[in-house]
């Protein structure tokens, strides 16, 4: 079965198919693998609004791929290594090119996709084939 979210009238999809066309991020390399739609799905639910500010070292994650503050972004309330020159607040809307071009930059870091808990956890070593299955690649 193909779940779709909603997010300001944008649908992301764990699959090839979209209510209009299919979202930008589906024709993304970097996405358009098992493995980040498994990503995105555990971290966000899709939602590019996503947001948790409860980490246990005072960071936060933002966006469809919870990009991190202490790394990643910068967001003006605890210190960044700012790794991706982006201010945070640019992950939580529906323009998610930039979430990809600092995702791909995440994924260049030493430790490549275990940088998302949610990935090491769901789909790391697992099958996830169901998440192109209906794709015509």
């Amino acid at each position: 079965m193909d779940y779709k979210y909603k997010s300001r009238g944008v649908w992301y999809s764990r699959s090839c198919v979209s209510s209009r066309n299919n979202p930008p991020f589906l024709a993304t390399p970097f996405v358009l693998s098992d493995t980040g739609v498994c990503m995105a799905e555990h971290e966000s639910n899709f939602n590019t609004q996503a947001f948790n500010g409860k980490n246990d070292n005072g960071s936060s994650d933002y966006g469809i791929f919870q990009i991190n503050s202490k790394w990643w972004c910068k967001n003006n309330s605890s210190p960044s290594a700012n790794a991706c020159n982006t201010m945070c607040s640019r992950f939580l809307d529906d323009n998610i090119s930039d979430d990809i071009t600092c995702a791909k930059r995440v994924v260049k870091d030493p430790n490549g996709m275990s940088a998302w808990v949610a990935w090491v956890r769901h789909c790391r070593n697992k099958d996830l084939s169901r998440y192109l299955a209906s794709c015509n690649l």
